[in-house]
């Protein structure tokens, strides 16, 4: 049976070098850091309506729903600087949800030192899954989008092989005014 009035606090906070990673299974609530992650979606570049907490929450319905949803979130003091959901699909596998709604899902992830911010989050996922981890997949990541470089460009020392696959495409089509 499902809680009627779910705790949407963080279930595990892991300090990773200077930054807090924060694991949440259920979708936070708090006023406040939705605003901050609403306003984080509109200063990343690239980012699109599809990374706002809105939509998020929205096709995160499912999997919360399931329990296998983990939204995590990075911040250093009292700046966010990464909201990345991630869904337990079971076998130590982690992928993004939504991929059947939408067509980019790329982690929202604040650029400035992103190096630091990707590294906070594989090993703190690392930590909380524990054994059970065996590959995290990003889906639907747009192919100009910088979550692609940052990802290939990370050190051996997370553990982690970025592995680019092309599995689909979407068409983008400009239309004349």
């Amino acid at each position: 049976l499902l809680p009627l009035c779910p705790n949407r606090i963080a279930v595990e906070e892991v300090v990773a070098h200077d930054r807090v990673v924060r694991f949440y299974r259920p979708w936070p609530a708090c006023p406040k850091f939705l605003a901050d992650w609403d306003a984080l979606s509109m200063k990343v570049p690239g980012a699109t309506p599809f990374q706002s907490p809105h939509w998020q929450c929205a096709i995160g319905r499912f999997g919360d729903s399931l329990g296998t949803m983990r939204l995590v979130t990075v911040h250093q003091g009292e700046q966010l600087l990464a909201v990345v959901p991630l869904q337990w699909i079971g076998n130590g596998r982690w992928h993004t949800p939504g991929r059947l709604t939408t067509d980019y899902l790329q982690p929202l992830v604040q650029p400035e030192n992103a190096a630091g911010t990707w590294r906070a989050i594989l090993e703190s996922v690392r930590q909380f899954a524990g054994q059970t981890l065996e590959t995290i997949t990003f889906d639907l990541i747009a192919a100009d989008s910088a979550t692609r470089e940052q990802l290939e460009s990370l050190p051996a020392s997370t553990g982690f092989v970025a592995k680019d696959q092309v599995v689909s495409s979407a068409t983008t089509i400009p239309l004349a005014a």
